[in-house]
């Protein structure tokens, strides 16, 4: 609309000027000259412009004609007549011409846009179909000698060693489906706790069950991607690709949660593969538990307390888990009163592992290691215990 506007202001200052020049120089419309000057700007602004443009110069010129023949009282000569009106018949054909061209430039655009965008469907719909394809050739793979290998090489894992066990599950995994980032966590009464992982984990060492929106859907059907729910929940945080329960939905060991992978392998055929192979997890580990559990019977000297011996044990393990892999593990100090010393103790998690180090008439310290845990959730544990507790308990140095 500025541009329009511009040019109606140009138009009319033209003819202004021609009309001035006209004036001062009683000219007579210029009807003496070969060419008529007043007809430039008619001819010039029926190849340029637009429509409005053309409409303006004519109307232009035939103002600022006849307000001069009357200010300079002459009136029109038959050769000024007969060469106006043949030059308006040109300028007004020229302005067709360029009407039917211009009409015929945009058909052609508009043409080329909607050629343009069936090539753009054509590009999308030939790589949805390479996608399917590289997809159906993944499935001839998993289904057939691949998988097949991939179970063989699984059954080759240690199973001395259930930290090495897992690690070396991911690495196989990791390097059979092309996964970039992912982690094993233990599942326990809605919590879940960091085991083994290939990268740092996005959820954290330890997470509960309504953290996340993919692990929750995973839970009750036994897996779950991002794309499932994304659209029928509020994504409030920082959410894994992929999740596949380990075991069954009665009694999972935990969850495998998919970090990064590329796009084009977020399916369900990804999913349900890794599912599978959880299944295959889950009997392994299962039978760590038993093993661990009864270990851990042996070492029990009261209620949900171990001996020394065992507590180094662990204390040795955590250790050698955080050089190798970088688990974190925190160790606290607490006196208790002994009538409080049971309930005081169900406020850990069943991977942590508590000893007694001193006892007087009416209290008893003791030392706990807390599994899985950074510095920033052993200050979290102190304050909830001191919320909780206040005087009751006090918070001792090791030596």
């Amino acid at each position: 609309m500025k541009k329009i506007f511009i040019t109606l202001l140009e138009i009319v200052f033209i003819y202004l000027f021609i009309f001035f020049i006209d004036i001062i120089t009683q000219s007579n419309i210029f009807q003496t000259f070969s060419f008529n000057i007043y007809w430039i700007p008619l001819l010039f602004y029926s190849i340029r412009g637009g429509l409005v443009s053309f409409l303006a110069s004519i109307s232009s010129y035939i103002i600022v004609v006849i307000l001069s023949s009357f200010l300079q009282k002459s009136g029109f000569s038959a050769g000024f007549l007969i060469g106006s009106a043949i030059t308006m018949g040109l300028a007004t054909l020229f302005r067709l011409m360029f009407e039917v061209r211009r009409h015929k430039i945009e058909e052609l655009k508009l043409d080329l846009e909607e050629k343009e965008e069936d090539i753009k469907k054509l590009e999308a719909n030939i790589e949805d179909l390479k996608a399917l394809i590289e997809s159906l050739k993944k499935r001839l793979i998993y289904e057939g000698e691949g998988l097949s290998a991939l179970f063989s090489r699984l059954r080759d894992l240690p199973l001395d060693d259930p930290e090495v066990l897992l690690y070396e599950f991911l690495r196989v995994i990791s390097e059979f489906f092309e996964i970039d980032k992912m982690s094993i966590y233990k599942y326990k009464n809605g919590f879940f706790r960091f085991v083994a992982g290939k990268g740092l984990p996005i959820l954290g060492f330890t997470f509960r069950e309504e953290d996340s929106v993919v692990v929750r859907r995973a839970l009750e059907i036994g897996y779950a991607k991002i794309t499932d729910v994304i659209l029928e929940s509020e994504i409030q945080k920082l959410e894994p690709w992929l999740v596949a329960l380990i075991g069954p939905k009665e009694d999972p060991y935990g969850v495998l949660i998919v970090e990064e992978i590329a796009p084009e392998k977020l399916s369900s055929t990804y999913e349900k593969y890794l599912w599978s192979l959880g299944g295959w997890l889950h009997g392994v580990m299962k039978r760590f538990d038993r093993f661990a559990k009864a270990e851990k019977e042996r070492h029990l000297v009261g209620y949900k307390l171990f001996d020394f011996e065992y507590y180094e044990e662990i204390k040795e393990d955590f250790r050698k888990s955080f050089e190798e892999f970088g688990i974190p593990f925190s160790e606290i100090c607490v006196c208790v009163y002994k009538d409080l010393l049971g309930e005081f103790l169900d406020n850990f998690r069943e991977d942590d592992v508590a000893t007694k180090i001193n006892e007087t008439s009416d209290k008893v310290c003791i030392s706990v290691l807390l599994a899985a845990c950074d510095s920033g959730g052993k200050i979290a544990i102190l304050e909830r215990l001191k919320k909780k507790y206040g005087e009751k308990i006090g918070f001792c140095q090791h030596n």
